[in-house]
């Protein structure tokens, strides 16, 4: 899902796209004033993942949420750039720990997240984005990590469009949906919804239904499905969400599922790929996904017409997952990704890449 680049309203959609894909739909609401240093999460009018949905939440769900942050009157001027310095990461023993090296180290603020593992998990992931950087401003990495508070069950991660709090903190906010994780068994559930591929037994145990599926891949996915309790750390639960992402976005060859493995900062990195593609291309929205355009009753723009219904196109697309065929932006978060992860792509989907003026890493 595409960020938004207007900080006086908050956007998100909630639309179904084939191939298990759950998205949002487009709302708006006013951003307040608060004080400096504080910030608000809201949620709307989010629904669920609808039964015509099949397995996993596809990569389209971690879009722009229902996030505001409160700007100031004051120090609204650009935020300059600084020289990276390498960081060393540390697990912190404590939520009080871990905020600090947030902020004196990465100028992060966190708000009403009360989870340590949380904490420190993000806090190494922006620690790794910041030392592959070779400057720092408010496009780096998101700014602001908050509990998204969300009512239902959506996405495990969110992000808005550019936001200031005071004049040293400006950025992105990052929101946790917490009810994702401390709701979990519900999540599972969401992912079976029309069983053509996974689906609950009589015995309520999950269980795969198309053959094609049946390799050492899902069954252990689907062994850690039925085995998920209230001692499954969080991580834990991110693989399995990753995992599941991976069977969406995998092709059946010869029959047989080929699974894409990412690991468990794909999600945030794909945020983080849609967030500098933001900055890298002028014409960044124009390409977003037909749903987006008529959800704004704008026409669909040619370069997101000429990427859906070009052969070559769509092939080479494809060979960075199904949801990569998407939109360009998705292709290019996607893209993103996987070089964030230091994979080496084809030539021609890093052509495909340069041509949609994907960021550099």
């Amino acid at each position: 899902m595409s960020v938004g680049t207007n900080i006086q309203t908050v956007n998100f959609n909630n639309n179904v796209q084939p191939k298990m894909q759950t998205n949002f739909r487009a709302q708006s609401s006013p951003v307040k004033d608060y004080p400096p240093d504080t910030v608000e999460i809201n949620g709307k009018n989010k629904t669920g993942m609808s039964n015509g949905a099949k397995v996993g939440i596809g990569l389209g769900i971690l879009g722009a949420a229902a996030l505001a942050i409160g700007l100031i009157a004051k120090g609204r001027g650009s935020q300059a750039k600084e020289v990276v310095k390498h960081i060393d990461f540390k697990e912190a023993k404590t939520i009080e720990e871990a905020q600090k090296f947030a902020k004196d180290k990465l100028g992060v603020m966190y708000h009403d997240i009360h989870d340590l593992e949380v904490i420190n998990f993000i806090n190494e992931w922006i620690t790794k984005v910041h030392n592959k950087c070779s400057i720092i401003d408010k496009t780096s990495y998101p700014k602001f990590v908050a509990s998204s508070n969300e009512k239902q069950i959506t996405a495990p991660f969110l992000m808005t469009s550019s936001v200031k709090a005071n004049k040293k903190f400006e950025g992105h906010i990052l929101g946790v949906n917490m009810k994702t994780f401390n709701n979990f068994d519900e999540f599972l559930n969401s992912v079976i919804c029309d069983g053509s591929i996974i689906s609950k037994n009589n015995n309520g145990k999950f269980t795969i239904v198309d053959n094609a599926y049946r390799t050492d891949f899902v069954n252990d996915v689907i062994n850690r499905m039925n085995n998920y309790n209230t001692k499954t750390t969080f991580k834990e639960k991110l693989q399995l969400i990753c995992d599941i992402q991976g069977i969406s976005d995998g092709e059946v060859i010869n029959g047989k599922l080929q699974e894409k493995v990412t690991s468990l900062y794909h999600n945030l990195n794909h945020e983080l790929g849609h967030l500098r593609h933001q900055y890298s291309a002028k014409n960044y929205e124009a390409m977003k996904k037909v749903e987006e355009f008529k959800d704004n009753n704008l026409p669909v723009s040619d370069i997101t017409k000429e990427f859906l219904n070009t052969p070559t196109i769509q092939k080479t697309a494809g060979k960075v997952s199904a949801y990569a065929q998407e939109s360009p932006l998705e292709f290019v978060a996607e893209a993103f990704a996987d070089l964030m992860e230091g994979k080496r792509l084809p030539d021609d989907v890093m052509a495909l890449y340069k041509k949609y003026n994907g960021p550099m890493i």
